[in-house]
């Protein structure tokens, strides 16, 4: 018996082709129109912190400093469903770079100071200061998803330990730390659309985060995988030094 999923020039098919194609559009289009009124609010909040437009007094600027946390974790949102979209439909272009990846992996470190203190979290990392020739951004976005989810899951008042090194001339990035027991389910198809423990442990999210990190792995040419044992879980990946693309070539 033929199904109507085989039968690529059916009516049925067309529609919903088209239908699919509308809904891509419509949330490409919402989630780049989003992005921008965001940023547009967190410079503001800024602005205001910084007394840029007048003297502050320090419950006004402690509220600020939730605002500005509270947007910029809708930002990356946003952005993580943008990018996601954008590398399904091939059109993300690596633009490669040579950077510290040590630099890199600080500055997420920084920006994650205040969600690890919520939780009296150590971070620990260990460099040998590796420079890599890849896409600055897209490599950050990667170190920043694996450090979220290592604080969001993480025990209270654990240890997440990041390490990042060379070996055959690849970079390999490592995010290490404990978290409740990852079911085998969920552990097979982490790296997969829309798979997360995010309402078992009453947690925001829509699985896209470690998608997303794939297909940016993927892209350098590279593989990201997850050693889990017991409570401890070490979300690994690791690129070549220089893959070789161009700067401007189409990933797909």
């Amino acid at each position: 018996m033929t199904e109507i999923s085989d039968c690529a020039d059916t009516p049925v098919n067309y529609y919903c082709n088209k239908l699919t194609n509308q809904q891509e559009i419509f949330v490409a289009t919402l989630t780049h129109d989003l992005k921008n009124v965001v940023t547009a609010q967190i410079s503001s909040m800024e602005m205001l912190k910084n007394g840029n437009i007048g003297t502050l007094n320090l419950e006004q600027t402690n509220v600020l400093d939730l605002l500005v946390e509270s947007s910029k974790y809708m930002q990356d949102m946003i952005l993580t469903l943008l990018d996601t979209y954008k590398y399904e439909n091939g059109s993300i272009h690596l633009e490669k770079e040579n950077f510290d990846l040590k630099e890199i992996v600080e500055r997420c470190i920084q920006e994650t100071y205040s969600l690890a203190t919520d939780k009296n979290l150590k971070i620990s990392y260990i460099s040998n200061d590796e420079v890599l020739n890849a896409d600055k951004r897209q490599i950050r976005r990667v170190i920043s998803n694996l450090l979220n989810n290592a604080i969001n899951y993480g025990f209270k008042n654990s240890e997440i330990k990041l390490k990042s090194y060379t070996k055959n001339k690849k970079v390999i990035f490592c995010c290490e730390s404990t978290s409740p027991v990852i079911s085998e389910e969920v552990k097979e198809h982490i790296f997969e659309k829309y798979v997360c423990e995010s309402q078992k442990y009453e947690k925001i999210g829509f699985g896209l985060g470690l998608y997303l990190a794939r297909k940016i792995v993927e892209a350098h040419q590279g593989k990201i995988y997850l050693n889990a044992e017991g409570f401890k879980n070490n979300f690994i990946f690791e690129i070549p030094i220089n893959s070789g693309k161009d700067y401007s070539q189409i990933i797909w």
